[in-house]
């Protein structure tokens, strides 16, 4: 019976040897971290990221891992989801994932939490990793604008967006908004700027009114949001750039009842004045053959000739109206006042004598000529 006893127990142990070797074999030291990786890899202050750590058993048998848990820095990095409470096995050459949302509360910095790995038959797994944490913005400014801004007028605006942040910012977008200003386009898609990148955006505007322009830079650090406005004044000034129209060397005669005015007319500014047009106002009638005059482009400082035709009734003055366009196709307009006087009028040549009195006036003066012979010989 003893013997028996004794048999059974041998070969029990001879099954379960291979067993308790492997058992013997598993190292939890054979559990390493091959790999954290964080998104974003930089955080701004109040920025959440999530934190994968990978597992890795680099020994010939499994390991029994009970838990695993992230231990942040109190009062600067917050762990915000719960640890795993079961992990089981990590089998030999294998790996496993751990996931962890954390979020930045300290100010800027690098911080150190903590990844703790529990196993169940020996000791733990602790590897603190950094975290750095910098909230430095988007750079936003104005790369170019108009000396002046007038109304109605179209202008650019560049804007210059840079990343100075060590790690990539997502989904960059700008929005330009104004009351009383029309902007074109009113936002522009940027999409992933790279650390030290910049991007230039031209849009143009014109302001109706004065007011101010926001330029807002709205991005994604990881799936955080973010948004970053300037304002740029827009203040109406004079446009002292625009064509500006000055008539000259006015004349004006009449035939019967029709009136004609000649002149120049003269681009004084510094932009081309296009379709310029000449043309009779006020109590003026344009009337045939030429009811206005069709200048056409004047350059700046350049001039050209002009004739009109026109009836005014009794009217001592008509006006003279000067038309152009500037470059966006607006319509601008003066006026000159011009008197219709003797004065305004070329002088008009001194009647003729009636024949009768031009004969006698030869007679007298014949007779005087032989007067005046005939008293130098006596």
């Amino acid at each position: 019976m003893r013997t028996a006893t004794l048999r059974a127990l041998a070969a029990l142990v001879i099954v379960c040897a291979p067993f308790l070797a492997a058992a013997a074999m598993a190292d939890p030291s054979d559990v390493t971290v091959s790999g954290i990786r964080i998104s974003p890899a930089v955080l701004m202050r109040g920025d959440t990221a999530t934190v994968t750590i990978t597992a890795e058993n680099q020994g010939g048998t499994s390991v029994a891992v009970r838990r695993a848990y992230l231990l942040g820095e109190p009062n600067y990095i917050r762990a915000l989801n719960d640890p795993y409470p079961t992990v089981g096995d990590i089998g030999a050459g294998h790996t496993r994932d751990f996931s962890f949302l954390i979020r930045a509360d300290g100010p800027d910095g690098t911080y150190y939490p903590t990844f703790v790995l529990d196993f169940r038959d020996a000791n733990s797994l602790i590897v603190p990793f950094p975290v750095e944490v910098k909230s430095t913005e988007l750079a936003l400014s104005v790369l170019s604008r108009p000396d002046r801004f007038s109304r109605g007028r179209r202008d650019t605006v560049t804007i210059l967006i840079g990343n100075p942040r060590t790690n990539d910012v997502t989904g960059v977008n700008l929005l330009m908004a104004g009351k009383g200003l029309d902007l074109t386009p009113a936002s522009y898609f940027i999409g992933t700027l790279k650390p030290d990148a910049t991007s230039t955006v031209s849009f143009n505007i014109t302001p109706q009114e004065a007011g101010n322009l926001s330029i807002t830079a709205s991005y994604q650090n990881g799936a955080n949001s973010h948004a970053l406005t300037i304002f740029l004044p827009v203040a109406l000034d004079d446009d002292l750039k625009r064509a500006s129209l000055v008539a000259s060397n006015l004349v004006v005669t009449r035939e019967g009842g029709t009136w004609h005015l000649t002149g120049d007319v003269s681009n004084a500014g510094l932009e081309v004045a296009n379709a310029v047009t000449v043309t009779a106002g006020g109590t003026a009638v344009p009337v045939d053959p030429f009811r206005s005059y069709v200048v056409g482009s004047l350059n700046p400082d350049d001039f050209a000739s002009f004739e009109i035709s026109f009836t005014a009734g009794n009217a001592d003055s008509i006006l003279l109206l000067l038309q152009f366009k500037d470059r966006e196709g607006r319509v601008f307009s003066s006026q000159t006042e011009v008197l219709l006087t003797a004065g305004s009028s070329p002088v008009q040549a001194a009647p003729s004598l009636p024949p009768l009195y031009l004969l006698g006036a030869v007679v007298i003066i014949v007779a005087g000529i032989i007067l005046w012979s005939w008293k130098r010989k006596h």
